[in-house]
This record gives C-alpha cells, sequence and structure tokens, in this order.
C-alpha cells in the first residue's frame, strides 16, 4: 500500500512530504522518518494518509494520559472564541 507521509521538520520548522510504499502505517512512519533524516531533517509526522484519501492512525501509537482524561471524562473542547463586534468611534458625535 502506498502511504502519504506529511510531517514537519522540526530543525527549520518547514513542511515535508512524501509517498511511502509500506505494508502498514507503522512501517510507512519509520520508512519516511529514516528518509528525512537522511535528508538532515528531524521528521515530526502529522498524518498518515492511505487509499482513498483516509487518514490512517498508528495502531502502536499511545496517546498522552492527559488525552485520554479528557476524553473519559466527557469534557468538550473549549470553544474557539467567536469574534467580536467591532466598535467604531464615532467622531461627530459631541
Amino acid at each position: 500500500m502506498i502511504y502519504l507521509i506529511v510531517g514537519l521538520d522540526l530543525k527549520t520548522l518547514a513542511r515535508w512530504h512524501g509517498n511511502v510504499q509500506a505494508g502498514d502505517v507503522t512501517t510507512a512512519e519509520r520508512i519516511a522518518r529514516a528518509r528525512a533524516a537522511a535528508q538532515g531533517a528531524h521528521l515530526v509526522i502529522a498524518a498518515a494518509i492511505g487509499p482513498y484519501s483516509s487518514v490512517v492512525t498508528d495502531p502502536g501509537e499511545e496517546r498522552p494520559s492527559s488525552v485520554r482524561a479528557r476524553r473519559s471524562n466527557g469534557a468538550r473542547p473549549v470553544p474557539w472564541p467567536t469574534a467580536r463586534p467591532r466598535v467604531t468611534r464615532d467622531d461627530s458625535v459631541g
């Protein structure tokens, strides 16, 4: 299977992407990190995209305990702040 691996180089904060042929997503990510290292990049993988443009998760990847705790207690994510009405000064009054 061919995966599109998308990530970020921590040294330069430049985006990185590459197509990798592998049997599973874990192997594809390992190959992508090796290729990036050969180019001098320290790759942090943002997504692995598989067939039909589906984002594939690594089954062996452990989530931080804080993420699991927030999800298990039913807390909702904090919404983005809404735009406030723009206040304009009216110079004609006064």
